[in-house]
C-alpha cells in the first residue's frame, strides 16, 4: 500500500515537472540518497528525490466496530486496524553550477503539494482500494532535527522539503474469535415476572 500509493504520487509529481519545464524526461524519483555499503544509491545528478524517513502510528482514530457478520447467528470479532502516517523527505540533489535549478525544482515541489494537497481515487487513479484519500501535510523540522534526520540515512545537506502524509489503514478482516448473536429471547431484561 505505501509502495504503490509513493510510486502513483512520483508519477503524478513528474507529470507536473514534465508541464512545467517542457521536459520528456523523469525528474523525480522514488529512492534513498545512499545505499547500506554509504555509497551514493542515485544513479547521476538533477533529480528529484523522493525519500520515505519515518512511519508514525496515528492513535488519534478509535471509531471501530469490531464486529462483522460471520454466519446466520453467529458474529466474529476481528482486531481493529493500525492507522499510521508517514513523512517523506524531498530532496532536489543538483550540484555545483545547477544548484539554483535544484532550488527552482524545490519550489515547484512546494507548488505542485500546494495545489495538489488532498489525494483520492479521483485525482489519483490507480489508488489502493484500501484508502479514501492521502493528504501531504508540509513540516518545519529545525535545523538540528534535520541535522539528526540526514545523519541517520548517511546523506548530507541538500535543499529539501519534509511532508507528514496521512493516513495509512491496515486492516486484515481474520476472525479472532466468534460469539453468539443475542435474541430478543435471551436478554434477561425482556422476561417478565
Amino acid at each position: 500500500m505505501i509502495d504503490t500509493s509513493l510510486v502513483l504520487i512520483k508519477d503524478k509529481l513528474n507529470e507536473y515537472l514534465r508541464e512545467k519545464n517542457d521536459l520528456d524526461k523523469n525528474k523525480a524519483i522514488l529512492s534513498n540518497m545512499i545505499n547500506q555499503d554509504g555509497g551514493i544509491a542515485v544513479k547521476g545528478q538533477n533529480h528529484v528525490v523522493i525519500s520515505l524517513v519515518n512511519v508514525e502510528h496515528e492513535t488519534v482514530i478509535s471509531t471501530f466496530n469490531r464486529y462483522v457478520p460471520a454466519g446466520a447467528d453467529k458474529t466474529g470479532i476481528v482486531n481493529p486496524p493500525v492507522y499510521v502516517n508517514i513523512y517523506v523527505l524531498i530532496m532536489c540533489y543538483f550540484e555545483g553550477e545547477n544548484y539554483t535549478e535544484g532550488l527552482k525544482y524545490l519550489s515547484y515541489v512546494i507548488g505542485f503539494f500546494q495545489t495538489n494537497c488532498v489525494f483520492n481515487k479521483h485525482n489519483l487513479p490507480g489508488m489502493d482500494p484500501g484508502l479514501d484519500k492521502l493528504t501531504f501535510e508540509l513540516c518545519s523540522i529545525d535545523p538540528s532535527s534535520l541535522s539528526y534526520l540526514l545523519s541517520m540515512t548517511g546523506a548530507k545537506y541538500l535543499p529539501s522539503v519534509y511532508y507528514k502524509v496521512r493516513m495509512f489503514a491496515f486492516q486484515n478482516y481474520a476472525i479472532q474469535g466468534e460469539v453468539s448473536l443475542v435474541s430478543k429471547g435471551d436478554n434477561p431484561g425482556s422476561l417478565k415476572n
